[in-house]
């Protein structure tokens, strides 16, 4: 079985947002939903924490994106904090 990621509270999001070390965001909402409305976010610039929209028409899109080593070096070492309308 896979350990699944703690469940954050509004408040505790917020917080580790303020924390943004060593931080990446994976919006894994679909591309509809990440053109309405999204965080701001750089690459590599300190102190702005890494946003990663994988530009997917559905969910089910996400391991296939994941299976890009591009893609997964900008996950490693870090704190990952996915999120979704779902």
């Amino acid at each position: 079985s896979h350990a699944r990621a703690p469940h954050l509270t509004p408040e505790e999001w917020h917080e580790k947002l303020q924390d943004g070390e060593d931080l990446v965001l994976f919006d894994v909402r679909n591309f509809y939903e990440t053109r309405i409305g999204h965080f701001q976010g750089g690459d590599d610039t300190p102190g702005v924490v890494d946003c990663i929209d994988p530009q997917t028409l559905s969910y089910e899109q996400v391991p296939d994106f994941l299976t890009q080593e591009s893609n997964l070096t900008r996950f490693k070492g870090k704190t990952v904090m996915m999120y979704c309308t779902g």
